[in-house]
């Protein structure tokens, strides 16, 4: 699904790669799912989430655990 402790360089800045499908088989990306944060008290920052358009299912990278304060 998503890899957050992989980062690269792109456009001189650090980024993660996004997930490129959601569980249910759809392609994400532009125009195709929604990218947002969510604050997290337990790993001391964030999730980024990424939402699919067509099912709404959302993808939190890195993932959620049980222990995750938000």
């Amino acid at each position: 699904m998503c890899d957050s402790i992989r980062l690269y360089l792109r456009n001189g800045r650090w980024t993660e790669p996004a997930p490129r499908f959601c569980p249910n088989g759809h392609r994400l990306g532009a125009g195709r799912s929604l990218v947002s944060v969510m604050p997290c008290l337990r790993i001391g920052g964030h999730h980024r989430t990424h939402t699919c358009l067509a099912c709404s299912t959302t993808i939190y990278c890195p993932p959620i655990h049980t222990d995750c304060e938000h």
